[in-house]
């Protein structure tokens, strides 16, 4: 095959492999054979960070070739996004290689303060919010592989691309809240399945928030919310519940392509991981960890049963550690999110951001 490809174009060539790389990646997820499906998911993702020149400019601006009359501009942006996607959704999967498409993103995106103002549609609406999502796994990659010996990515750096995504966060909440007019009830929207992608953008949102606010910073955390922010833990839960239901009130309707199998990819197991993972109550954790148990319904062919199990006995000896104990000289120090914040306890955002009284 090595030798029949190379008398190929060097854009055929490249769309062959990384079709065998989704291909093979399906397959392997099919057999349960999860080490080498993720194999196969980290080349595709290493190869699309290393394109040459011949064939970088399809996958980077798909755009420029629109006008083509083949469609490999449409099949490089499918491409690119699926990958991205499954990059994000299964990053605490292989939470040992880089996010590495998500990384070329974010240094394209990481100055943009602004973000986006008006609501134009609701495809658009996923995109702003899928982008975030990659781009506050790229940035909590890069503040946990800081060691203190880059300069260039000290505490000021990171507090600066901090603020940003905390800005876009804010930017995308208030399209969220313009979309909710349009599809944030179910009996209301025109069509089903746009209120189920627009709850599952408020999901994902909700998600990269958690992130966020949970991203150790290279001098610490940037503040820990204070104990009555666990609304935003429960409003997960709130919403993840309300995705079920809608979910099997289409099944109960019988309406032609109302199962939940469409081509939807809401990432509840995900943001319940990922919620689970940093919430600071015992109690809490321990519902959206049951929650991301028992979803009723795979998420992706990378989801199931047993992977959702591993996860949970992972994280459970995290969250059953008595938050009062402190470590003494033989007894390991804590380096998880979870145990990290209830050990070291910054300032609340209120107590970080509210100017002192004798201020002008």
């Amino acid at each position: 095959m090595a030798e029949e490809l190379n008398g190929l174009p060097m854009r055929k060539r490249y769309g062959i492999i990384m079709i065998c790389c989704v291909s093979f990646f399906y397959i392997e997820i099919l057999r349960r054979n999860w080490p080498t499906a993720m194999m196969h998911l980290a080349n595709g993702i290493r190869l699309m960070s290393n394109l040459p020149d011949a064939v970088q400019d399809v996958f980077r601006h798909p755009e420029i070739f629109s006008h083509d009359r083949d469609n490999s501009h449409a099949r490089a942006t499918y491409m690119t996004k699926l990958l991205r996607r499954w990059e994000g959704s299964a990053a605490f999967m292989r939470i040992n290689s880089p996010p590495s498409l998500s990384l070329q993103a974010y240094e394209t995106r990481k100055n943009s303060v602004g973000g986006v103002r008006e609501f134009t549609s609701l495809e658009k609406l996923q995109e702003h919010v899928d982008d975030l999502f990659q781009d506050v796994n790229a940035f909590g990659w890069m503040c946990r592989q800081y060691r203190g010996d880059d300069s260039s990515w000290d505490h000021a750096a990171a507090r600066f691309q901090f603020d940003i995504l905390h800005q876009r966060c804010y930017h995308i909440r208030e399209l969220l809240k313009k979309a909710n007019k349009l599809y944030g009830d179910m009996e209301d929207a025109a069509n089903p399945r746009d209120f189920l992608k627009f709850m599952g953008c408020l999901l994902r949102h909700r998600g990269a928030s958690i992130a966020l606010d949970s991203t150790p910073l290279p001098q610490g955390m940037a503040y820990t919310p204070p104990d009555e922010e666990e609304d935003k833990f429960l409003e997960v839960a709130s919403i993840a519940e309300t995705i079920n239901q809608a979910l099997r009130a289409s099944l109960a309707s019988g309406a032609p392509g109302s199962s939940p199998w469409f081509n939807v990819d809401f990432g509840v197991v995900t943001t319940l991981y990922i919620a689970a993972s940093n919430c600071y109550t015992v109690s809490m954790s321990e519902k959206l960890f049951e929650m991301m148990i028992n979803w009723p319904w795979r998420e992706d062919l990378w989801d199931g049963t047993e992977l959702r199990r591993q996860l949970y006995d992972l994280r459970k000896p995290i969250v059953e550690v008595p938050t009062a104990t402190t470590p003494d000289s033989e007894t390991p120090v804590p380096t998880t999110p979870h145990l990290i914040k209830l050990a070291h306890r910054p300032p609340s955002r209120v107590a970080v951001t509210t100017p002192s009284s004798d201020e002008d």
